[in-house]
């Protein structure tokens, strides 16, 4: 069985339900709050060395833009935790999920920058790696129903709608890898 790690900020961090066993997969929540993809540029070899894993299902980049980050410096962050993450794992063990155009980043004015570094890494990606874009995940649910208060946190429901988007592309991908 094929073992896997959520690495990333809160979003992650608070998607409690997807850790567990899938058909052919098991997946652990290693993700931690407030973190940068700055952050686990630095760190994402020591979060590997804890154990054994085959992939790492990866979200980060969304609080880089609240410490003024430039696209660029976001997208070099990201591309250097994919770079190590196929270092220690291999080929075949990246998948990246979108940052997440959330109301709270919409209202900023970060619509266009959070398009853009998701554009850049799903092209940095191999057609061995998968891309996992939570907005399509989220796109057809009434956005009321999908954040909490703070306009940038999901509800129970936005996280349903994840694992039924995250979980069988995860099956299917490795799967095929198989």
């Amino acid at each position: 069985m094929k073992k896997g790690v959520l690495l990333g900020s809160s979003i992650f961090e608070q998607w409690t339900s997807a850790q567990g066993r899938y058909d052919g997969f098991q997946l652990e929540n290693h993700a931690i709050g407030g973190t940068t993809a700055d952050y686990w540029a630095q760190e994402i070899d020591i979060a590997l060395a804890r154990t054994d894993y085959d992939f790492v299902v990866l979200y980060a980049g969304s609080n880089d833009f609240n410490q003024g980050r430039s696209v660029d410096a976001i997208t070099e962050s990201l591309g250097s935790c994919i770079t190590t993450i196929r270092t220690l794992l291999g080929k075949n063990s990246v998948a990246y999920a979108s940052i997440i155009q959330a109301p709270q980043k919409r209202e900023l004015g970060l619509s266009e920058a959070i398009e853009k570094v998701n554009r850049q890494i799903f092209d940095l990606l191999e057609p061995t790696d998968l891309a996992l874009n939570l907005n399509d995940a989220l796109a057809n649910e009434n956005e009321a129903n999908l954040y909490v208060e703070d306009k940038l946190h999901l509800t129970d429901k936005a996280y349903s709608l994840m694992s039924a988007y995250v979980i069988p592309r995860l099956e299917q991908w490795l799967k095929a890898k198989a």
